[in-house]
């Protein structure tokens, strides 16, 4: 049975990874956590949460890695740091 419900990698501003709120140790446990999610999922799409603190390579570098687990599609989010206000556009 397919899921379709919403893979989630997120990078903290401790540089912490998690998927779907899970913390992972370290890029091979990323890496076959997102496999095995992505072997039930019928969109095989990830989304990357990235604290806007980190570097474009970090987030890369996560990307890169639910490619090699099989991800066909990436979407990015950016995050703001916790207790920064929010920004106020007109």
């Amino acid at each position: 049975l397919l899921d379709d419900s919403p893979i989630v990698v997120a990078l903290n501003q401790a540089q912490q990874i998690f998927v779907n709120d899970r913390p992972m140790a370290d890029d091979a446990m990323l890496q076959n956590a997102l496999s095995a999610l992505l072997e039930k999922s019928h969109s095989k799409k990830v989304i990357v949460k990235a604290d806007q603190t980190l570097s474009l390579q970090q987030v890369v570098h996560a990307m890169d890695i639910a490619k090699q687990a099989g991800a066909e599609q990436l979407a990015l989010a950016s995050r703001a740091e916790t207790g920064s206000p929010p920004v106020n556009r007109r």
